[in-house]
């Protein structure tokens, strides 16, 4: 895939993720797009995954990831 694939787009992401200060949120239309291990929510999840997922969110963490 083009778009996962190409290197410098990601980093440019990364570099652009790593200087906003308050929390993101990711829309992705790949599911390659979403970084390994990282807090997500795609459409396969069950609700409670989801759910869980954006408590997560609220709670600690900083980026989600939506595939849309």
């Amino acid at each position: 895939n083009y778009y996962s694939g190409c290197g410098s787009k990601i980093a440019a992401l990364h570099s652009l993720l790593a200087s906003i200060p308050d929390k993101v949120i990711v829309f992705c239309k790949f599911l390659s797009c979403i970084p390994e291990g990282s807090l997500h929510i795609t459409g396969d999840m069950k609700t409670e995954e989801r759910k869980a997922a954006i408590e997560k969110f609220r709670d600690s963490e900083k980026i989600l990831y939506i595939n849309v």
